[in-house]
């Protein structure tokens, strides 16, 4: 295991409140706050719980330290990945890679896809609520691209790394990165593995050998992969996507009295859902 350094100031205190966060879900649940469906809140409020006694969540609500950045993916140049769809089929959007230090572009939809909904998800393959998330209404949200409905746009982030013994988030968010650049169609169906496959918290995580494979189950095997993978070809843009995420006032939302940036989070056309209700009533609004 890798030496870690000393914490900051800043961070013995990110950890001491996620502590007194958990302390709270956890006397919430003991005065029998229960729900069978797991909505998005609260996958975050057992997020508080599951990670490392709230010290990952803490590091998911504040922003990353690194600024800079190296040259995004292709495929990504709104820094997320982005679906549309129609009569059953789902296709990604091409779109070129953001160079070293350029800010991201939105995504301009033209034709039939400018009338749908245009939805994002800011998620984390590493992290437990993502995976909750994701069990629940993945296969909604897919649909819904399928049929025409809404548009699709993912935001691979790195929020939870304290939550495992080496940087598993952001080798995770270096290989989304990478699958989006070389196999932009095989991504739905890579994330839909990694979240099936994902270890528990505390843990070293997922190997790079392991997230070769398991992408290559998919049916993604080209050797640039397994390069991209192994160098940690976007760690640098990873940083700074999720940094710039963390800063991003806009797509805060409140759980609990606390207003923060939490994984996950869904939006449409750059406003965060409300968690009022579920993900189903909030796509027929």
């Amino acid at each position: 295991m890798a030496k870690r350094p000393n914490r900051s100031q800043s961070e013995n205190r990110m950890a001491a409140e996620a502590r007194e966060a958990a302390k709270r879900t956890q006397e919430l649940a003991a005065a029998g706050l229960r729900r069978r469906r797991i909505l998005i809140s609260s996958s975050v409020a057992a997020a508080i719980v599951l990670i490392l006694g709230g010290v990952a969540l803490a590091i998911a609500l504040k922003p990353k330290d690194v600024v800079t950045t190296d040259a995004g993916p292709a495929n990504m140049a709104s820094w997320g990945i982005a679906f549309t769809g129609g009569d059953g089929e789902i296709s990604a959007v091409p779109t070129g890679a953001t160079a070293a230090t350029a800010s991201p572009t939105s995504t301009q939809w033209t034709g039939e896809d400018a009338d749908k909904k245009h939805v994002q998800l800011y998620l984390d393959w590493a992290c437990p609520a993502c995976k909750a998330f994701e069990g629940d209404n993945a296969k909604l949200l897919t649909d819904a691209v399928a049929s025409g409905e809404i548009t699709l746009e993912l935001f691979p982030l790195a929020v939870v790394d304290r939550a495992y013994t080496t940087d598993y988030a952001t080798r995770g968010a270096n290989a989304a990165a990478c699958v989006a650049d070389i196999a932009p169609d095989s991504f739905l169906d890579v994330q839909e593995r990694m979240f099936a496959a994902q270890p528990a918290e505390g843990t070293a995580g997922l190997s790079n050998d392991d997230m070769i494979r398991i992408i290559g189950e998919a049916g993604v095997t080209d050797p640039k992969l397994s390069a991209c993978i192994t160098d940690g070809t976007y760690r640098g843009w990873v940083a700074a996507a999720t940094n710039r995420v963390a800063l991003d006032e806009s797509l805060r939302t409140t759980i609990q009295g606390r207003t923060a940036f939490y994984t996950p989070t869904l939006a449409t056309d750059g406003k965060p859902w409300d968690r009022e209700g579920t993900v189903e009533d909030y796509l027929a609004r």
